[in-house]
């Protein structure tokens, strides 16, 4: 029996370690992604640490109409979401999926082609969801801390809209606008919600966002 060098581990042993501890993984992954609520659409919410901050309250809005399940990556980038995005889609889609990335993507310094790859990705995923929207990124009244976002996030909106516009099921929604209207819905960072922000901020996913599916 052929054996792996420098490990002493026989390999079809460690093949089959490999496919278990996969198996195991994406069983965990897809035990986390059961809907709550008391309504019958489902909404699935895949978000990074902006979104992960109001997890508790969007939870509570969404809860009351929907059928949800969030899903948060704090310090992602949108790759860091693809295979949980691809194990829900398959497991249990949505009828709304709510796309919230994309700030990791600006910190992280990723250059237009990646970013314009990476939401392709996304959108070509979610192709067979009914409506998918995904929010743009606050541009102003971050602080320096976050150089990346402070110099990317307007390139990844010009993006997001661009490409966007080639999915009939997908909308950008413009989370700016609604952002630099209200300053005082955020931490010092500007990035980050306080408590009164953090309620905001789940009752517009409910009704602006989410809300905007059932307007069609």
């Amino acid at each position: 029996m052929a054996r792996v060098r420098g490990l002493g581990v026989a390999a079809p042993v460690r093949r089959r370690s490999i496919i278990v501890a996969v198996v195991v993984a994406a069983t965990v992954l897809l035990s986390a992604c059961e809907y709550a609520g008391l309504g019958s659409t489902p909404v699935a919410l895949f978000g990074d640490s902006v979104a992960d901050d109001a997890a508790t309250e969007t939870a509570a809005e969404m809860e009351a109409d929907y059928r949800y399940v969030g899903r948060f990556a704090r310090a992602g980038a949108i790759q860091d979401q693809l295979l949980p995005l691809a194990l829900q889609l398959q497991a249990d889609p949505p009828d709304i999926l709510i796309v919230e990335l994309g700030v990791g993507d600006a910190q992280l310094w990723h250059d237009d082609a990646r970013m314009r790859d990476d939401i392709v990705r996304v959108l070509d995923a979610a192709s067979e969801i009914g409506c998918v929207r995904w929010p743009n990124l606050k541009t102003a009244g971050v602080n320096p801390f976050y150089q990346g976002v402070v110099a990317r996030s307007g390139a990844f909106n010009q993006i997001l809209a661009e490409v966007i516009a080639g999915y009939p099921n997908a909308e950008m929604i413009d989370y700016d606008i609604w952002a630099q209207a209200r300053p005082g819905y955020y931490l010092a960072d500007g990035l980050h919600f306080n408590p009164e922000g953090r309620a905001a901020y789940g009752n517009w996913l409910r009704t602006r966002v989410a809300g905007s599916c059932r307007r069609r």
